[in-house]
């Protein structure tokens, strides 16, 4: 850094050189005979701290350490160095450049400078930025026999207040998921078994003789009258079971026809009801005897003369 003077100025400056070289830190002020008192004492005139000659050339010198410029700055840097992504306080740097004079020569020196600097964090994610809540019990079953439902879990969110992480909402529901649960056995409610009462076939059957005709028959059916008593209903695979077909008291026995008749053997003895006839059998279905008159005929009276009076008296 140095500039070069006219001579005018240097003749001003008590030298008599057509040029002279004037440095910040170091400045030839021309020759002098009498070197070093007048160079010394000239160039403290001159506001330095002292002259120094080489041969009959005369330099000054400012003081050692003396500023020689200006100080230059830098931008300060972005604010940084902070200890979490929620902190707010950190600093800034730049470099600072001073100009010194050392051994004649303006000399530059670098150092830095820090100021301290706040950020806004709110509302930024921060860590963990999300925690997940225990899954909730199995629920959300339809009936008291229902096995497959639902469970659910919540999530907080984390974000930034005032400097610290804090938890900034819960979503809840944040995740749900299918559950089954095991119901068999399981009372569903009790259930009244009134409408069951009645007659209920046993499996027993017979067949009985028609009184309005004697040669057939009819086919009954042993019945008995249940009571049913009410019962506790329980679930099985998820459903609600019926309960009513299990306890319950006799409270009577009958032989019901079923409607269904038959012929009695040909053959078979029956009554047809008629004075005038006699040895009645089934014949299809139908009492058919022989008449009085047919049976009294000569032949049966010969070959069985007391029997046809024992007949004859048996149907009066």
């Amino acid at each position: 850094m140095s500039k070069r003077v006219g001579i005018g100025v240097c003749a001003f400056l008590l030298t008599f050189s057509s040029f002279c070289f004037a440095d910040i830190c170091k400045r030839y002020i021309g020759r002098r005979r009498k070197c070093p008192a007048v160079c010394n004492s000239q160039c403290r005139r001159l506001g330095y701290a002292r002259g120094v000659c080489e041969g009959r050339k005369c330099y000054c010198f400012k003081a050692e350490g003396s500023v020689c410029a200006s100080p230059e700055y830098s931008p300060w840097s972005p604010c940084a160095g902070f200890e979490s992504i929620c902190d707010t306080t950190g600093t800034q740097t730049r470099t600072l450049t001073t100009y010194h004079c050392k051994a004649g020569v303006c000399t530059p020196s670098i150092s830095t400078q820090t100021r301290p600097c706040i950020r806004n964090t709110d509302n930024l994610p921060c860590p963990p930025y999300l925690r997940l809540h225990p899954w909730s019990a199995c629920s959300g079953f339809s009936s008291v026999c229902d096995t497959t439902g639902v469970q659910e879990r919540s999530a907080d969110i984390f974000r930034c207040r005032s400097g610290h992480c804090v938890v900034y909402s819960t979503i809840d529901p944040y995740q749900t998921r299918p559950c089954i649960r095991d119901t068999n056995g399981v009372s569903c409610g009790s259930q009244g078994c009134d409408a069951l009462d009645g007659w209920y076939d046993t499996g027993e059957n017979k067949w009985q003789p028609l009184t309005s005709e004697p040669c057939k028959e009819e086919k009954r059916v042993k019945q008995e009258y249940r009571n049913y008593s009410s019962c506790t209903r329980l679930c099985q695979s998820g459903i609600c079971q019926e309960c009513c077909s299990g306890s319950y008291s006799v409270e009577g026995v009958r032989w019901q026809s079923t409607g269904e008749i038959r012929n009695l053997p040909d053959g078979s003895m029956c009554d047809d009801k008629n004075p005038d006839t006699v040895n009645d059998s089934c014949r299809a279905g139908e009492c058919v005897g022989v008449s009085l008159s047919e049976f009294q005929g000569e032949r049966i009276k010969h070959m069985l003369p007391d029997v046809s009076e024992e007949i004859i008296k048996k149907k009066e």
